[in-house]
């Protein structure tokens, strides 16, 4: 029996680890890509790049994206167009 893994969006705060945990995730996985330019890159009013997401999405093989998006309107239906699960990873600011 083999796994078939989906893709893999990381929707992160800023200086939470995200690019450590991207790369991790990318070096243990075979075949997989990273998804650069997935986002705006505005901080946290980013908005998803819809021909890059959609890329992602129809990627043939395992994908990893990561950005800082909003829960803006049209982030929120293109996440619900992955129909996958979305990773949510937060750091404490405090430490």
């Amino acid at each position: 029996m083999s796994l078939k893994f989906e893709n893999i969006f990381l929707n992160t705060m800023p200086k939470s680890g995200s690019v450590y945990i991207r790369q991790t995730i990318f070096n243990t996985l075979k075949n997989s890509k990273i998804v650069e330019n997935f986002s705006n890159g505005y901080g946290l009013i980013d908005q998803l790049n819809v021909r890059s997401f959609i890329e992602f999405v129809e990627s043939p093989i395992i994908s990893i994206a990561q950005a800082h998006l909003e829960a803006s309107n049209i982030n929120l239906q293109l996440i619900n167009y992955m129909d996958s699960k979305l990773v949510l990873h937060l750091r404490d600011p405090r430490q």
